[in-house]
C-alpha cells in the first residue's frame, strides 16, 4: 500500500520500510563476490639453462651458458613416452615463441602453461662452442654431446636402455649413446621421437626451474664409426671419436677428449674397439688435442680403448698429426694399412705418444701389427717425445710389419724416444718383434735422442728382424 515518489532530484522514499530495504540492496552490492565460475588464465611456467660443460666431466662447475641453442616444448598425451603418438608440440601465448632459442646467458622459459606432463628437448646441433671456432670452420663441422640432465632428464643407463633422472647428474650420450640427435627444421611433433636430449616435466602450477642442459664438444660415448648421421653438414656420429676429432680441429684451442663408453659395449678382454670405417681413416689431427683413452671408466694401468684398422682402408694411417702441443695416451691401435701414428711433416712438434700398445692385442701378448711403421717421424717432425722415464708412459710398439719407429728426414731433429718396449710383449719378456727393425733413424735426420741416462729412460729392443 505504501507508495514511492519520483522527483527531480532522486527517489523519494515513501516509507521506512523502503528505505530500508534500499539501504540493505547497497550493502549487498558493496560485498558481492566475483563470480565463481570464470576460470583464471594459465600461470605455470618452466624455465631452466643449456650450458656447455667445457671439460666434460659432467659437472657444472665450469658451465658456460650458450646463446641461440633451440629449446623446444612438448604436451604429452597419456602414454608418458615422448614417441609423438599422443604429444602435441605446445602452442604459447602471444609474445612468447616455441621453439625458443636460449638468451645470451643461455637461459631459457616456456610461460602460461596449463597443468600437465611436458617433454622440453634441446637440438644439440645449435648448441655453440664458448671458445668459438677456427679460421675457415663453422657450426656444421661441431656436435656437442649431452654430458648433464635435470631431474627427469632420460639418459642411458649404461645397460643398453633408457632410464630416468631421480636427481640431476651425469647424462652422457642422450637417450641412446648410440644414436646421434635428429632435429629438422621446421620442428615438428615427428622430431620427438628421434630427439636425444628429453627431459620430462610435470607441472601442476607455479614455476618449475633448473631443467638445464649440459652439453660438451670432447666427449667420446660410442664405438661407431659407421655411417654418416649427419649427411647435411660436416658433423659425423654425434659422441664418436671421429667427431671429437673435427671438433678439436674446429674449436679453438687445446680440447681434452672425456671417454664414457657405457660399460655394456665392453669386450671379452675389457676393451672397446673402435673399427673406422666411415670414410677411410680417421681425420688428421691439425690443432691440439688430448686424445687421452685413460680417461674411459673401467681404466686401470693398460690400455683398453682400441684403435682396429681392419676396416679403414688400404694405407690407412691409425693416428695422423700434423699438430703442436698434443698428446695421445692409453689407446692400443693395430690392424692399420698404413702406419700406427703417423709424424710426417714439419708442423708436428712438441707432442707427445706415451702409454699405447701399437701393433699388439689389447693385452700386450699377441700380434696384431699394422702394415707399416709403428710409429713414422719424419717430413720434418720435430720435439716430438715417444715414451717417458716411468711405467705409465711406456709404449709397447711390436708386431708391426715394418719398423716399430721409423726417424727419418732432413729437418727431423729433437724427438726423444724413451723408456720403450719395442718388439716385446707388455710384459717385456715375450717375442712380437717387428718385421724390419725397431728403430731406424736415417736420411738426414739429426739430433734425435734414443734412450737416455736417468731411470727409466732406456728403451727395451728385442725379437727384431
Amino acid at each position: 500500500g505504501n507508495n514511492t515518489t519520483f522527483t527531480s532530484g532522486g527517489i523519494a522514499l515513501g516509507s521506512e520500510r523502503i528505505a530500508v530495504e534500499y539501504e540493505w540492496v547497497l550493502v549487498r552490492k558493496s560485498v558481492r563476490p566475483e563470480p565463481t565460475n570464470v576460470a583464471s588464465p594459465p600461470s605455470a611456467a618452466i624455465s631452466g639453462n643449456v650450458f656447455e660443460d667445457v671439460n666434460g666431466d659432467a659437472n657444472p662447475a665450469d658451465a658456460v651458458g650458450r646463446p641461440s641453442a633451440t629449446v623446444i616444448l612438448y604436451l604429452d598425451g597419456v602414454d608418458s613416452t615422448p614417441d609423438g603418438v599422443d604429444d602435441v608440440l605446445v602452442t604459447i601465448p602471444p609474445g612468447i615463441t616455441n621453439p625458443a632459442p636460449t638468451d645470451a646467458s643461455g637461459n631459457y622459459s616456456f610461460v602460461g602453461l596449463s597443468p600437465g606432463t611436458y617433454w622440453v628437448v634441446v637440438d644439440s646441433k645449435t648448441v655453440t662452442p664458448s671458445a668459438g671456432l677456427n679460421v675457415t670452420f663453422a657450426q656444421g663441422d661441431v656436435w656437442a654431446e649431452q654430458t648433464y640432465g635435470a631431474v627427469g632428464a632420460w639418459c642411458d643407463n649404461g645397460a643398453g636402455g633408457t632410464a630416468e633422472l631421480a636427481a640431476a647428474g651425469a647424462c652422457y650420450g642422450g637417450q641412446d649413446n648410440n644414436t646421434s640427435d635428429n632435429i629438422t627444421v621446421p620442428i615438428t611433433v615427428a622430431d620427438l621421437p628421434t630427439a636425444e636430449h628429453v627431459t620430462r616435466v610435470p607441472i601442476a602450477a607455479g614455476t618449475v626451474t633448473s631443467v638445464d642442459f649440459g652439453f660438451s664438444f670432447v666427449p667420446v660415448v660410442t664405438e661407431r664409426d659407421d655411417v654418416d648421421d649427419d649427411a647435411g653438414a660436416n658433423r659425423t656420429i654425434q659422441g664418436a671419436l671421429r667427431q671429437f676429432i673435427q671438433n678439436a680441429n674446429a674449436v679453438v684451442g687445446a680440447q681434452s677428449s672425456m671417454f664414457r663408453i657405457p660399460a655394456n659395449e665392453v669386450g671379452g678382454s675389457g676393451e672397446y674397439t673402435i673399427q673406422p670405417s666411415l670414410t677411410g681413416p680417421l681425420p688428421a689431427i691439425t690443432d691440439s688435442i688430448v686424445l687421452d683413452g685413460t680417461t674411459q671408466t673401467g681404466w686401470v694401468s693398460a690400455p683398453i680403448i682400441e684403435l682396429d684398422g681392419t676396416l679403414a682402408g688400404a694405407g690407412a694411417d691409425g693416428l695422423t698429426i700434423g699438430a703442436v702441443n698434443s698428446t695421445v695416451r692409453g689407446f692400443v691401435i693395430n690392424r692399420f694399412g698404413g702406419e700406427g701414428i703417423s709424424l710426417d711433416v714439419a708442423g708436428a712438434a712438441n707432442n707427445l705418444i706415451a702409454g699405447n700398445y701399437i701393433g699388439t692385442n689389447v693385452l700386450g701378448t699377441a700380434d696384431l701389427g699394422n702394415a707399416g711403421e709403428g710409429i713414422s717421424i719424419t717430413g720434418g717432425a720435430n720435439n716430438n717425445t715417444i715414451g717417458g722415464a716411468s711405467a705409465s708412459d711406456r709404449n709397447v710398439i711390436s708386431g708391426n710389419d715394418a719398423r716399430g719407429i721409423l726417424v727419418s728426414g732432413a729437418g727431423t731433429s729433437s724427438n726423444v724416444i724413451i723408456g720403450n718396449y719395442i718388439g716385446t710383449d707388455a710384459a717385456g719378456t715375450g717375442n712380437i718383434g717387428n718385421s724390419i727393425d725397431g728403430i731406424l733413424h736415417e736420411q738426414g735426420a739429426t739430433g734425435n735422442i734414443v734412450g737416455g741416462a736417468a731411470p727409466g729412460e732406456g728403451n727395451l729392443i728385442a725379437f727384431n728382424d
